[in-house]
């Protein structure tokens, strides 16, 4: 067999391997990152999966009995998460997020609008009226813990070796709090073998 032939059927049996590949990925990337990492596919497979591919989106966990799953069905997505620190820092405007995160108009806008949606923030108009201002609300706020919990993760896994990144302190005393932990009923800190799960009620509809 020629050289040129015998290239021609490797290629050709790679194709559904790469096929395969590039639905796998395009599952897990965000939307935004799927207009580049595209563009290094096989070149024969962008107007047979072009369309298909750009209505693929995140897979929904909707139909999950389970609260974790349904938490990450708001924020979930790396730019909502990054959009909640800001808030948490006191950005309210949308063109300061914009400025701090870098991000696309057209994403923030989505984002923004799921977390209203979702009660996690409230849009309202500015004091001077020129704006609009997306403050948190009781909801939103629920997150904080949630927010100082991955923080922490990442000052202890992630670190930076000149030391953290931002300390968190109490405004009443100006002292720093303490590392996020699961507390026991009477006070002591538990560890992740400290702990365990049993079904809840909810669980009967499974």
């Amino acid at each position: 067999v020629p050289a040129s032939q015998a290239g021609c059927r490797e290629f050709e049996s790679r194709l559904p391997l790469q096929f395969e590949a590039m639905l796998i990925r395009r599952a897990l990337l965000p939307d935004e990152t799927w207009a580049i990492s595209s563009i290094m596919q096989p070149i024969g497979y962008h107007g047979a999966v072009s369309a298909r591919a750009n209505r693929m989106k995140y897979k929904s966990f909707d139909h999950m009995n389970c609260s974790l799953a349904q938490t990450l069905e708001v924020i979930g997505e790396r730019w909502t998460l990054l959009i909640l620190r800001d808030a948490f820092f006191g950005v309210k405007r949308f063109g300061q997020f914009q400025s701090s995160l870098g991000i696309a108009r057209n994403i923030l806008t989505s984002r923004l609008n799921r977390l209203i949606e979702e009660g996690v923030l409230e849009k309202r108009s500015s004091e001077e009226g020129a704006h609009f201002e997306y403050v948190l609300t009781e909801k939103g706020l629920d997150l904080q813990p949630v927010l100082l919990s991955m923080t922490h993760w990442g000052d202890k896994h992630k670190r930076d070796p000149r030391g953290d990144r931002v300390v968190f302190i109490e405004r009443a005393t100006g002292k720093p709090i303490r590392r996020m932990s699961v507390i026991g009923q009477d006070g002591r800190v538990l560890h992740a073998r400290d702990i365990k799960a049993r079904p809840g009620p909810a669980l009967d509809s499974l």
